[in-house]
């Protein structure tokens, strides 16, 4: 458990793409990306129709990420949010 954990961290700061923005999407991870869905995140669109927007899922994420369950969770498959209309 402590080595997967000590991966994570490596392949996050080495990857530096977790949690960041390019341009029009946002690469989300929750408590910690799994860093062999790193390279092929899922894609999702961002739901502007429902007042979804990037922000407001970057948000969620980094809420997400500072919670009590992340102590105990697992990695997650990385999510890339883009705005596609």
């Amino acid at each position: 458990m402590v080595n997967g954990f000590f991966m994570l961290v490596f392949a996050t700061v080495l990857l530096g793409s977790a949690g960041k923005k390019q341009e029009n999407s946002y690469l989300a991870c929750g408590c910690g990306c799994c860093p062999e869905t790193l390279q092929k995140p899922i894609e999702k669109c961002v739901d502007k129709k429902s007042g979804e927007t990037l922000a407001s899922t970057e948000k969620a994420d980094r809420a997400k990420k500072a919670g009590k369950d992340c102590a105990l969770a697992g990695c997650s498959q990385a999510i890339r949010y883009k705005v596609c209309n």
